[in-house]
């Protein structure tokens, strides 16, 4: 049983809730906001390979120019961090207008509680796996 897989059935679980519950706007905001915040850490990846791995970096057989990696890698990992950080900015306004107390009554959470939840579990998960 690998990390993969207690990841993906929580994410199962706290998704088919979501839907149970009628909160499907809130399911989709944060698969959106995971999906953007996914691609930025590519752009970065983009970014960073030619230095952090060489070897990997030689051995693609996609020969784009490295001015162009850069300029696409850039103009992405800007774009969506802005993506990102303008939806947060939004849900901190919704976090310091509504207590928790009733946001958790109402299944209220923000795509930042959520996204925090889910790198909380996935670090647990993670650290299991490696300890074993």
């Amino acid at each position: 049983l690998g990390t993969p897989v207690p990841g993906l059935v929580v994410s199962f679980a706290v998704a088919a809730a979501l839907l149970v519950s009628g909160r499907l706007g809130l399911a989709l905001g944060i698969a959106v906001v995971a999906l953007v915040a996914l691609y930025a850490l590519h752009s970065l990846a983009l970014l960073l390979l030619p230095r952090r791995n060489p070897e990997l970096h030689a051995s693609v057989t996609a020969r784009v120019p490295r001015r162009l990696q850069v300029w696409a890698g850039a103009c992405s990992l800007l774009t969506m961090a802005g993506l990102v950080c303008l939806q947060f900015g939004q849900d901190l306004e919704h976090m310091f207008a509504t207590p928790l107390s009733a946001r958790l009554a109402a299944l209220d959470l923000t795509s930042l509680e959520l996204s925090v939840i889910w790198v909380l579990f996935g670090l647990a998960v993670y650290s299991g796996a490696r300890r074993t």
